[in-house]
């Protein structure tokens, strides 16, 4: 046998360090304190220290068009991040309106808000079943969404007697499952059953 080897004199370049992202927003350089709105929270509280009284202000008068900060709820989870200088400065507040909606404050030169999506994945899955109890019992024995249980009987509603199920009748539904983060928000579309 015979082995070839080819030497570079050339320099090599090396393979770039993939720059890592969260709600879209380069993290490279950045430390991310994530949290959970508090019961009486506000803004305000949420912001101070890091902003000041009149950029919160400015906040709450002008960007009401694409997120009116009054709306913010207990038990929401927000991130803010900061610069890993020896002066940390706030660089943006994200607070997320729902399980796929985002509202981005970005403090740079001048205050930027605008919403994001979160990616969400969907899937076609397959369930089925015999009935023991209650078509929501079985949908709760095997750990399925409820509302995919209401769904199914929303579909039947004028066809079949829920009420008047029996034990050992079957079902099977094919149905549509929304996930966003590898966490299934949402199982209720039937598509068919």
């Amino acid at each position: 046998m015979i082995y070839r080897y080819r030497i570079s004199t050339e320099p090599q370049a090396l393979p770039e360090k993939e720059a890592l992202f969260a709600y879209g927003i380069n993290i490279d350089s950045l430390d991310i304190i994530p949290d959970e709105v508090k019961s009486n929270q506000t803004l305000s509280n949420i912001l101070t220290p890091d902003v000041s009284g009149q950029v919160i202000d400015r906040i709450a008068k002008t960007t009401k068009d694409v997120f009116d900060v009054r709306k913010i709820k207990p038990g929401q989870k927000y991130s803010k991040f900061f610069t890993r200088d020896s002066v940390k400065r706030l660089t943006h507040f994200i607070y997320e309106i729902n399980d796929t909606a985002y509202v981005v404050y970005e403090f740079k030169d001048s205050l930027s808000v605008f919403i994001g999506y979160k990616k969400t994945e969907r899937v076609v899955k397959t369930v089925s079943g015999t009935i023991k109890t209650s078509l929501y019992a079985t949908f709760m024995e095997q750990k399925l969404d409820p509302n995919l249980a209401y769904a199914l009987s929303e579909v039947y509603a004028w066809t079949v007697d829920f009420y008047g199920l029996q034990k050992g009748d079957r079902f099977k539904a094919i149905y549509e499952e929304v996930s966003v983060e590898g966490r299934t928000i949402r199982s209720d579309k039937i598509i068919a059953a």
